[in-house]
């Protein structure tokens, strides 16, 4: 109190300002972050924090503790300071934290304080190529903060959001960023809750706008449009329904770049195939499709196959488990005698009766394809023989997967026969009697 009283008296006068904020929490020093566990943080930038950000820049700084990507909130501010020095401290903060590469797998790795570490991420994510963040949770907010620092990155190529309970919202954050994004060429969005039917009526694929209006997959069939790098989506598990396949599919004629599209189980069922076959009639890009258990059926397969008939360009296609039945199987075999391109199709769990469509000859017909997968499909040893003799005249196929068949000793046999003398070949079959699947025979001369 003596030395105050020494002050002049414009100092006085402005100490006792600031007691009175203080007394009357105006001035707070520290700011509340959460009550239990108790959390306090520094509401202003401090030298402290300045220092450790700097710290962070110099050469062989090595970090103790918790992983940035599990920072609590103390770091916040020092943060801050760091995204100010741009990406020489990102750098080092990777390299502080023991990444040497430039790809790094955080599955189910993220912890601490949410916003911390998001901003963690989105300096990582700038001096990254290859960036896994499945299964941490991160929901819309997360989402939304990784959409944001996409929107500036030029480095980053491929990113894993698998299984974080992103929806709507940040699905589309994240299609607004690839918009302007001209670099990420892979996005993974497994297991994202969109509710497609709301987005009805949104039109979604109009070009003449910069303002996504709409939701989900919707949103990014939009991007889609206009986005000319990305050239793998994978969108597993979305329930995006016939409408988000709707819209997928307008997007794929006009887009030129993307190679590969998986929407496997996303119950489509047969009106998004029709809508997707429409597509890969015009489409000149796609070489991969997975539409692996979507319900298509008998309906959905004849359009897929017609597509494909005039199709010069798709090299793989997963249609497993989608019921496609006896008269699906025949339109693509009959579709395939006029495709020379598609090399890996993928039938896996269909109720084929190979004995009536020996008179279309469904495995000769494949004269372009290098692999047939034919598993679990209850052919018997009848099929079995019939393959085995289309085999015979068959000089391309280089793989067959035949696992869960019921073939028996006479239908493996039989096979087995039928390619003994193809160099290189490669069965995959299972036996009658043996449970586990296994490799019978590979041929390699």
């Amino acid at each position: 109190r003596t030395a105050c009283g020494q002050l002049p008296a414009a100092m006085r006068d402005a100490l006792a300002e600031v007691r009175g904020r203080v007394a009357r929490d105006e001035l707070p020093l520290l700011s509340l972050l959460q009550t239990e566990p108790l959390q306090l943080q520094s509401s202003h930038l401090s030298f402290q924090e300045y220092f450790a950000a700097r710290a962070i820049c110099e050469e062989g700084t090595r970090l103790s503790g918790a992983p940035p990507w599990q920072w609590p909130a103390g770091w916040a501010n020092a943060l801050a300071f760091g995204a100010e020095m741009g990406e020489p401290f990102a750098k080092r903060l990777k390299r502080a934290a023991g990444v040497e590469a430039d790809f790094l797998d955080l599955t189910g790795k993220l912890g601490g304080d949410p916003p911390t570490v998001m901003r963690v991420v989105a300096l990582f994510s700038g001096v990254l190529t290859t960036l896994n963040l499945g299964r941490n949770k991160i929901g819309d907010e997360g989402g939304v903060a990784i959409a944001e620092g996409l929107r500036g990155n030029g480095v980053l190529k491929e990113l894993n959001l698998r299984f974080n309970s992103i929806g709507p919202t940040g699905a589309t954050a994240l299609a607004d960023a690839l918009r302007v994004n001209g670099v990420l060429t892979k996005l993974k969005l497994d297991g994202h809750e969109l509710d497609l039917p709301k987005l009805r009526g949104t039109d979604p694929v109009d070009p003449s706008t910069n303002h996504i209006s709409a939701e989900g997959a919707a949103a990014l069939a939009s991007a889609l449009r206009v986005n000319g790098v990305l050239t793998t989506l994978d969108l597993a598990d979305n329930h995006i329904s016939a409408e988000g396949a709707a819209a997928l599919a307008s997007a794929l004629r006009v887009n030129g770049v993307l190679t590969t599209l998986v929407l496997f189980q996303n119950n489509i069922g047969p009106e998004g195939a029709k809508a997707i076959g429409e597509a890969l009639a015009v489409n000149e890009v796609l070489t991969s499709l997975n539409l692996c258990n979507n319900n298509i059926h008998v309906t959905g397969a004849i359009a897929i196959a017609e597509a494909l008939r005039g199709n010069e360009v798709l090299t793989t296609l997963v249609l497993s488990h989608n019921g496609i039945g006896p008269t699906g199987a025949t339109a693509f075999a009959e579709a395939l005698q006029g495709n020379e391109v598609l090399t890996k199709l993928n039938l896996d769990g269909h109720e084929l009766d190979l004995p009536k469509l020996r008179g279309t000859d469904p495995v000769e017909s494949l004269d372009g394809a290098a692999t047939l997968s034919l598993w679990r499909n209850k052919i018997g040893v009848e099929g079995a023989k019939a393959i085995a003799e289309a085999l015979r005249g068959n000089g391309v196929l280089k793989r067959i997967i035949l696992y869960n068949n019921e073939l028996g000793d006479e239908g493996e046999k039989a096979i087995c026969d039928a390619v003994s003398e193809r160099e290189g070949f490669e069965l995959m079959i299972s036996s009658a009697v043996a449970s586990p699947t296994r490799i019978l025979c590979t041929w390699s001369k």
